[in-house]
């Protein structure tokens, strides 16, 4: 099996939903003894490239093309898909079990630290999830996270209006 349907389909849509950050989905089920350590390092970090190609894409065209008063809700909603891929990107490159950071670092690790840390890859997730919950913590991430959105040259506030508008329901 590639994938489970309820961590990397349905969990996701629920976070962003609820909270409006791209939320990176579920394990890829890899036999790590059948592929040597590089191709595990690449296979984690696919993920994350691809969030980041898309971001990139994202916001080139919104940059290129949008100018704020045709069609603003298109490129909000484009905005914010991009501030998405962004979150997704830098919360799976956090070097926890259970997240692509991780996977990306465990084939450098000693077989004793990978059995010790095994234990805590299916938590990792929740305990970041639980983390960002504390104030301090989901400033600094979303600061962090909006930063590197600003990189681009598109106004933060276009994705707020973009999750403003996702979020009818709020």
């Amino acid at each position: 099996r590639y994938s489970h349907p309820l961590l990397s389909i349905g969990l996701p849509i629920a976070f962003i939903a609820l909270g409006g950050f791209g939320l990176p989905g579920g394990a890829v089920y890899v036999r790590p003894g059948l592929v040597p350590p590089s191709v595990q390092r690449r296979i984690s970090l696919a993920g994350p490239a691809v969030n980041v190609g898309l971001a990139v894409i994202l916001l080139v065209i919104v940059r290129l093309q949008a100018d704020g008063s045709d069609h603003a809700a298109f490129w909000f909603g484009l905005s914010f898909l991009a501030f998405l891929q962004i979150t997704a990107a830098v919360l799976n490159l956090l070097p926890i079990p259970g997240l692509d950071g991780y996977g990306a670092l465990e084939p450098s690790l000693s077989p004793q630290t990978r059995r010790a840390l095994d234990q805590y890859k299916a938590f990792g997730l929740l305990a970041i999830l639980a983390l960002l919950f504390v104030p301090s913590i989901n400033a600094a991430f979303f600061d962090a996270v909006y930063w590197l959105f600003e990189l681009s040259g598109v106004p933060a506030d276009w994705s707020r209006y973009g999750a403003y508008l996702t979020q009818f329901w709020r």
